[in-house]
């Protein structure tokens, strides 16, 4: 449910950003939860914590955005900067199915039940997006571990593709929700969510992968 509303964000602002000039923008409601709720349309916690949602409009409202929509049998790819640059940077296309990881070019057409996964690297930072044609079914996997952590910072490495890590726990992460290719690693630095007392770390962590079938 959690993840849902992730992709809930996700979709609706990477359409605004992608036709940006006929549609500017959109009001969500609302931003904080006034009482306890297990997802609603919020992107605080009634306990002053990030949403999932919180996190996905994080990432769509950045100011360079990857975005991937399909029109027939042609997927479209876009590169969104609200910067007053160009953007350059170098691009990866990556095919997953039953049978794993492929990397493809422009001209190479995905086969049955693959999803695609596109990946800009430009000024030292990464962006990424994906398209998925029908259900986004996903269920835990292992295919990640904890490979470092201090007192505000925990590192994370992925022995697949993992569509979506979640953390848990009394902190304000500084990211969430995002996904990792096989043999990427990823440092993630937290701080406690004001007026909460802690009496000892506590982080659980949620692997989840997408089911090909």
């Amino acid at each position: 449910r959690k993840y849902g509303q992730y992709e809930w964000v996700r979709i609706t602002m990477e359409n605004f950003r992608r036709n940006k000039g006929y549609s500017n923008g959109e009001i969500y409601w609302m931003w904080n939860d006034c009482w306890p709720s297990a997802m609603g349309w919020t992107f605080v916690d009634y306990y002053c914590q990030p949403k999932a949602s919180y996190y996905s409009f994080k990432r769509a409202t950045a100011p360079i955005l990857l975005s991937m929509t399909k029109k027939g049998e042609n997927y479209d790819l876009y590169v969104i900067s609200d910067e007053k640059c160009g953007v350059s940077g170098e691009l990866a296309l990556y095919a997953f199915g039953k049978s794993g990881m492929r990397e493809i070019s422009k001209d190479i057409i995905s086969g049955e039940g693959e999803f695609i996964v596109a990946e800009l690297k430009s000024e030292g930072k990464n962006y990424r997006t994906f398209y998925r044609e029908g259900k986004l079914p996903i269920v835990p996997t292992t295919g990640a571990k904890i490979t470092e952590q201090t007192e505000n910072s925990i590192t994370v490495t992925a022995d697949s593709y993992i569509h979506a890590v979640e953390f848990e726990g009394e902190y304000i992460f500084e990211d969430n929700y995002f996904s990792m290719l096989p043999g990427e690693s990823r440092k993630i630095t937290f701080k406690k969510v004001l007026l909460t007392v802690i009496v000892s770390l506590l982080i659980v962590l949620f692997f989840t992968t997408l089911y090909i079938y």
